[in-house]
């Protein structure tokens, strides 16, 4: 049985298909991650909203392939999976057409953290455990929308 397979057998929610065409009915957030149980602890943080919909990558290298056909709203990016690889991944997000906001995720928050935010670009940090995890990656996506220059 794949790792995908078992994080679906283990959740209430079913991951949908990395394939699956896009609504905006449902607010669409990527992960890449090595652990499952990163995936597993993020449902759980998120389990009030029932329109937030998962794909979960356990590499950058699927990751990058999928970033154009899937058009996630939020990257979410395991801080285990910063570093070069994960650079390119937030410069191809930040090359689309309508950008993501771009989150690091760590257990905590930390040097750490802060370091793959900085090494990466993304947009900030967030504790995979927060409950009030969607608010603050809203609060992300304002944040960026405002520090953007304004085009005339």
């Amino acid at each position: 049985m794949n790792t995908q397979t078992q994080i679906q057998n283990q959740t209430q929610t079913p991951m949908p298909p990395q394939t699956a065409s896009r609504t905006r009915s449902h607010r669409r957030i990527m992960l890449v991650s090595t652990r499952s149980s990163t995936l597993l602890a993020l449902q759980r943080a998120c389990r009030a909203d029932p329109m937030v919909q998962f794909c979960f990558y356990a590499n950058v290298a699927a990751a990058t392939r999928a970033l154009r056909r899937f058009q996630p709203d939020a990257l979410l990016l395991d801080v285990a999976c910063t570093g070069r690889a994960g650079q390119e991944l937030v410069t191809r997000v930040r090359d689309m057409d309508a950008v993501p906001t771009v989150a690091v995720l760590a257990d905590v928050i930390g040097s750490r953290m802060c370091e793959a935010v900085e090494q990466t670009g993304a947009d900030g940090g967030l504790p995979v455990t927060a409950p009030d995890l969607l608010e603050r990656l809203g609060g992300l996506a304002s944040r960026r929308a405002w520090d953007r220059p304004r085009t005339a």
